[in-house]
Protein backbone atom coordinates (compact mmCIF):
# COMPACT_ATOMS: atom_id res chain seq x y z
CA UNK A 1 0.00 0.00 0.00
CA UNK A 2 1.57 3.28 -0.86
CA UNK A 3 1.50 6.35 1.29
CA UNK A 4 -1.13 9.35 0.72
CA UNK A 5 -0.37 12.80 0.59
CA UNK A 6 -2.57 15.16 2.57
CA UNK A 7 -3.85 16.22 -0.59
CA UNK A 8 -4.99 13.20 -1.75
CA UNK A 9 -7.06 12.40 1.18
CA UNK A 10 -8.24 16.10 1.11
CA UNK A 11 -9.47 15.02 -2.91
CA UNK A 12 -11.18 11.73 -1.73
CA UNK A 13 -13.07 12.88 1.07
CA UNK A 14 -13.57 16.07 -1.05
CA UNK A 15 -15.00 13.91 -4.54
CA UNK A 16 -16.98 11.41 -1.39
CA UNK A 17 -18.74 14.00 -0.06
CA UNK A 18 -19.82 15.60 -3.52
CA UNK A 19 -20.67 12.43 -4.86
CA UNK A 20 -19.71 12.82 -8.46
CA UNK A 21 -17.70 9.83 -8.51
CA UNK A 22 -18.10 5.87 -7.19
CA UNK A 23 -15.57 4.55 -4.83
CA UNK A 24 -14.42 2.78 -7.72
CA UNK A 25 -13.48 5.95 -9.64
CA UNK A 26 -11.96 7.69 -7.20
CA UNK A 27 -9.97 4.16 -6.14
CA UNK A 28 -8.78 3.80 -9.87
CA UNK A 29 -7.58 7.74 -10.56
CA UNK A 30 -5.77 7.49 -7.43
CA UNK A 31 -4.72 4.04 -7.52
CA UNK A 32 -5.42 2.79 -4.72
CA UNK A 33 -7.97 -0.31 -3.51
CA UNK A 34 -11.74 0.54 -3.14
CA UNK A 35 -11.90 -0.77 0.34
CA UNK A 36 -8.86 1.96 1.22
CA UNK A 37 -11.54 4.71 -0.43
CA UNK A 38 -14.53 3.53 2.26
CA UNK A 39 -12.09 3.27 4.97
CA UNK A 40 -10.52 7.26 4.57
CA UNK A 41 -14.24 8.35 3.95
CA UNK A 42 -15.13 6.10 7.56
CA UNK A 43 -12.68 7.95 9.41
CA UNK A 44 -13.50 11.25 7.97
CA UNK A 45 -17.32 10.45 9.35
CA UNK A 46 -16.13 9.29 12.83
CA UNK A 47 -13.85 12.58 13.38
CA UNK A 48 -16.51 14.70 12.30
CA UNK A 49 -18.88 12.97 14.67
CA UNK A 50 -16.57 13.09 17.24
CA UNK A 51 -15.53 17.12 17.07
CA UNK A 52 -19.31 17.58 16.65
CA UNK A 53 -20.00 15.78 19.68
CA UNK A 54 -17.04 17.52 21.73
CA UNK A 55 -18.40 20.90 20.64
CA UNK A 56 -22.02 19.80 22.06
CA UNK A 57 -20.97 18.72 25.38
CA UNK A 58 -18.30 22.25 25.43
CA UNK A 59 -21.46 24.10 24.72
CA UNK A 60 -23.28 22.25 27.80
CA UNK A 61 -20.60 22.38 30.07
CA UNK A 62 -20.84 26.50 29.34
CA UNK A 63 -23.96 26.55 30.32
CA UNK A 64 -23.90 24.65 33.51
CA UNK A 65 -21.39 27.00 34.69
CA UNK A 66 -23.15 30.07 33.34
CA UNK A 67 -26.21 28.84 36.01
CA UNK A 68 -23.56 28.32 38.48
CA UNK A 69 -22.60 31.69 38.56
CA UNK A 70 -25.63 33.24 37.93
CA UNK A 71 -27.78 30.99 40.53
CA UNK A 72 -25.12 29.55 42.88
CA UNK A 73 -26.76 26.46 42.96
CA UNK A 74 -24.92 23.16 43.34
CA UNK A 75 -25.31 19.74 41.19
CA UNK A 76 -27.89 18.50 43.29
CA UNK A 77 -30.07 21.11 42.46
CA UNK A 78 -29.10 21.36 38.98
CA UNK A 79 -30.43 18.32 38.28
CA UNK A 80 -33.53 18.49 39.78
CA UNK A 81 -34.02 21.69 37.30
CA UNK A 82 -33.18 19.68 34.89
CA UNK A 83 -35.55 16.91 35.68
CA UNK A 84 -38.54 19.54 35.62
CA UNK A 85 -36.97 21.02 32.29
CA UNK A 86 -36.86 19.61 28.84
CA UNK A 87 -33.33 18.80 28.86
CA UNK A 88 -31.01 16.21 26.51
CA UNK A 89 -29.63 13.34 28.32
CA UNK A 90 -26.44 14.64 27.39
CA UNK A 91 -27.05 17.41 29.37
CA UNK A 92 -28.42 15.86 32.73
CA UNK A 93 -24.79 13.29 32.02
CA UNK A 94 -22.96 16.39 32.28
CA UNK A 95 -24.29 17.96 35.24
CA UNK A 96 -22.28 16.23 37.57
CA UNK A 97 -19.45 15.96 35.23
CA UNK A 98 -19.31 19.49 34.77
CA UNK A 99 -19.73 20.29 38.49
CA UNK A 100 -15.97 19.90 38.93
CA UNK A 101 -15.33 22.81 36.23
CA UNK A 102 -17.40 25.09 38.68
CA UNK A 103 -15.06 24.36 41.07
CA UNK A 104 -11.77 25.46 39.32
Amino acid sequence: MRRLSNEQIEWIIKAKVNGKFTNKEIADVQGISISRVQQLYREYKSRKLRNIKGLFLKAINNQIVELHRKYRINASYMAKFSEREDYTSEMKKSINSSWRLVLQ
